[in-house]
């Protein structure tokens, strides 16, 4: 905005404005002591006044039964409050006239909220794309970003929150309800505005979802070709289709060692008893020493594949997914 001098001069003047309110915490204003359970009221009688406190609210007041008027701890000359309030709303109409294209940028991120409510159903079916796309990923990269800046574009501004419609435009109450999460935002109005018209951001909202759809089908094909290395170990996808099923069917049911013990192909009285012998990732990795397994496991979770547990293991949504999808390759093979 223009004239930062005269804005940083507006806001101390509003704190000394509001320096009495501060002490009290937002919940104060909304709720008061309604739902407070820790309010101790005090009376003095001699001096006719009752005070109410609430120290997990932080909340104090003071009722002057004679005058029956409530102060706050922090007093305030309310005509005089009143007088720097008329002051800071011309400062503030002072300021707006100033910055008129900011006004104009904001009313451009009311129409992309409203453009792209009617577009939130196609929306929704990109953010499920994009977040197969994570679940297909064993490294973590921004796909956000990679995919498209109109996709990351949309994603901040659905985040923004925008004013009452019945508001007017440019007042301070219109102004004090925006909330950006990121202000860098109010720079990259102009920037997809070739997209605002219905014909032009359906197409480009099918170009997205086509490209993610895309790639979302090469990641599936390099998760099932590519061998995963864990350690010195290295799994095909027949391999980590018995690994991860062995998770999913003993669950948190047995200990991490008998997982080690199943693994590493050890046929104890109890594994027999349970037949957990005949799991198909018995004796996956026999050749390998047991300390090893174990850090295999650790591997596994920092992959977010699983999870464990007090007992045992449990496949996360992620190992879940990825499960599923070797057991769909193996079945069509």
């Amino acid at each position: 905005m223009k004239k930062p001098e005269q804005i940083a001069f507006w806001r101390n003047r509003i704190e000394i404005i509001m320096r009495p309110f501060r002490s009290l915490p937002y919940t104060a204003f909304e709720r008061g002591f309604s739902d407070t359970e820790d309010t101790v009221l005090t009376v003095h009688g001699e001096n006719e006044i009752i005070r109410l406190t609430s120290e997990n609210r932080g909340l104090a007041v003071t009722y002057d039964v004679t005058n029956d008027t409530i102060s706050l701890d922090d007093e305030y000359n309310v005509v005089l409050a009143a007088k720097r309030l008329a002051t800071t709303q011309r400062q503030f109409e002072e300021i707006i006239d100033e910055n008129e294209e900011v006004i104009q940028k904001l009313l451009v991120f009311f129409k992309w909220k409203s453009l792209l409510k009617h577009h939130e159903v196609h929306i929704k079916e990109i953010q499920d794309k994009l977040c197969s796309l994570t679940t297909y990923q064993l490294n973590q990269r921004q796909v956000l970003q990679e995919n498209d800046p109109f996709l990351f574009f949309i994603q901040k501004v659905l985040q923004v929150k925008t004013p009452n419609a019945n508001l007017e435009v440019g007042s301070i109450q219109w102004f004090s309800q925006w909330d950006f999460p990121d202000i860098t935002l109010l720079q990259e109005t102009n920037k997809f505005t070739c997209y605002m018209g219905p014909n032009e951001i359906e197409k480009k909202l099918t170009e997205i979802s086509a490209k993610i759809e895309n790639e979302l089908h090469k990641q599936r094909q390099v998760l099932l070709s590519t061998p995963l290395k864990i350690g010195q170990i290295t799994f095909d996808s027949n391999q980590m289709l018995r690994l991860l099923t062995l998770i999913d069917t003993l669950k948190n049911t047995e200990t991490q060692q008998s997982y080690v013990q199943i693994l590493e192909g050890v046929s104890t009285n109890s594994i027999r008893q349970k037949e957990l012998d005949k799991i198909p990732a018995f004796g996956l990795l026999n050749s390998v020493k047991r300390k090893r397994i174990v850090t295999y496991l650790q591997e596994l979770q920092n992959y977010q594949l699983l999870k464990k547990e007090k007992k045992g293991f449990t496949l996360t949504p992620k190992g879940e997914a990825i499960r599923r999808l070797f057991e769909e390759e193996s079945r069509r093979i």
